[in-house]
């Protein structure tokens, strides 16, 4: 039981750092866009942004160390249109890998990269913003969900310390095993049940 509510515990934390990193990402694109509509080029525009997002955001963000690597990259003079694909890899969020492609479709193509740039950048705008609606009218769900998956272990581990040996029936025999095995299937399967409930994919 202690195991599957790590293993939650770490979920929820690992898309709390997704949803912040692509948060961070609608941002750095704030500031790719002011570029190009200054006239800038694609890659002047992100070059010519990182020192003033990185001390906007701050030394700690999680998007930080994606972008990190990026800069890295560029400055070996790989492609942008690489960098990017790879920032999208490394990082696994769908944005990012979805702006990689429509960037590197852009850049074979041609015709007007900046216009059809801009246009781009304004959509994955609306779809975190509708992203994050979401994720904070369900956030009250969310912690819900998280304290009823605590509480039947709280609840045994109070029972345990209170009344020792009230639960030594229960685990010292066959029918007993066979019954909690049934109620740890059963844990687990609401739990993974209740993650599913409060997931809404844009």
């Amino acid at each position: 039981m202690t195991a599957v509510l790590v293993y939650v515990q770490w979920k929820n934390w690992r898309r709390q750092v997704l949803l912040d990193i692509e948060s961070g990402f609608k941002e750095w694109l704030y500031y790719i866009k002011s570029g190009l509509s200054a006239g800038k080029s694609v890659e002047r525009a992100m070059l010519g942004c990182q020192s003033d997002f990185t001390v906007h955001m701050g030394q700690g963000h999680p998007v930080l160390l994606g972008l990190k690597q990026f800069y890295h990259n560029l400055q070996l003079h790989i492609s942008v249109e690489i960098c990017m694909r790879r920032f999208g890899e490394e990082t696994h969020v769908e944005v990012i890998e979805d702006f990689a492609v429509i960037f590197e479709i852009v850049q074979r193509q041609g015709g007007h990269v900046t216009s059809i740039l801009e246009r781009s950048i304004q959509q994955i705008y609306e779809k975190i913003d509708l992203r994050q609606e979401i994720h904070a009218m369900t956030a009250a769900k969310q912690l819900e969900q998280r304290i009823m998956c605590t509480m039947p272990f709280a609840i045994l581990l109070f029972v345990g310390k209170a009344s020792g040996g009230y639960f030594t029936s229960l685990y010292h025999n066959v029918s007993g095993i066979c019954i909690m095995s049934v109620c740890m299937c059963l844990y687990i399967a609401s739990v993974w049940w209740g993650q599913k409930l409060t997931e809404v994919v844009v």
